[in-house]
């Protein structure tokens, strides 16, 4: 793979141009969502991470992205498109903390002041209504330690359920 010199080198047109005028959005949802999957895997601590959730799907990384970037559908969210939601605008964890300054810089740059903040604030709403779901466990924690029972080297081992 070639070094990737930002979308300018790729002769992608950044929103605002050298006079800092908004110039409006140029792009479709999918080509925003490839967009920001290009600089979604030039980082290299965001590559590593969505490489993992997505088991190093990322054909799945950029259709969720766009699915996202539509601030008008209004359907559930997967666990998935939670866990990227989380990621986005969460600031859970070391990756939440960093990921979301870095996104609402992506955004403005590929996207409108405005577009940029009623995108971010569709994705809270959808983190908040999420967060707000009751935790549902495969097994509760006292049936868990009911059917635990220890090995010979006195460690515990959960019988499957």
């Amino acid at each position: 793979m070639e070094h990737w010199a930002g979308p300018e080198g790729h002769g992608v047109e950044r929103v605002h141009d050298h006079t800092g005028k908004d110039t409006g959005s140029k792009f479709t949802r999918a080509q925003l969502a490839e967009l920001l999957i290009i600089e979604l895997r030039h980082h290299p601590h965001f590559n590593n991470v969505l490489t993992h959730i997505s088991k190093a799907n990322w054909g799945l990384c950029e259709t969720v992205l766009c699915r996202l970037l539509d601030w008008n559908n209004d359907a559930s969210l997967t666990d998935f498109e939670a866990n990227i939601v989380s990621l986005l605008c969460g600031e859970r964890g070391v990756t939440g903390k960093m990921m979301r300054p870095w996104i609402a810089n992506q955004l403005r740059h590929y996207l409108t002041e405005g577009e940029a903040l009623k995108l971010e604030q569709t994705w809270h709403g959808w983190h908040n209504t999420r967060m707000l779901l009751p935790v549902r466990f495969r097994v509760s924690a006292p049936r868990a330690l009911r059917t635990a029972s220890f090995n010979n080297s006195g460690k515990r081992h959960v019988q499957p359920v």
